[in-house]
């Protein structure tokens, strides 16, 4: 993987390679200024991606297919790819960003996927001395 970030000079990210699999649960853990919220964005955006594409890629207009019978030329979704896009659509907006204007107090007053790894990381530094 390798981002670079709108009118920077130097990739964000690069030379990130891994793979993920299905129900595998990953935490993004590393110095500050590594690109963890950049890789956090990166993966919940091609995740959602992913599974929104499966499902889209069965329907006859495929991401222009209106997603309702009541109108003309609609068509429902069955409730596994209801469910599939409902997850998809976590994932995207509770991707941490650095493009949002949310601070890390709002993130974390709020239950989502970046308390949770963050909560996860400092566990890791809890009872540590500084300094």
């Amino acid at each position: 993987m390798r981002f670079r970030c709108p009118g920077q000079v130097e990739a964000a990210l690069d030379g990130v390679d891994l793979t993920l699999r299905r129900g595998e649960i990953v935490a993004l853990v590393g110095e500050n200024g590594s690109g963890k919220p950049t890789s956090g964005e990166l993966l919940a955006d091609a995740a959602a991606r992913s599974v929104a594409a499966e499902v889209a890629a069965d329907l006859p207009a495929g991401w222009e297919t209106l997603l309702s019978r009541h109108f003309q030329n609609g068509r429902d979704l069955s409730g596994g790819q209801w469910q599939r896009v409902g997850v998809a659509r976590g994932l995207y907006r509770d991707a941490p960003s650095s493009s949002r204007t949310s601070t890390h107090d709002e993130l974390m007053a709020r239950p989502g996927l970046y308390a949770e790894l963050f909560g996860l990381q400092a566990r890791a530094y809890v009872g540590v001395p500084m300094g």
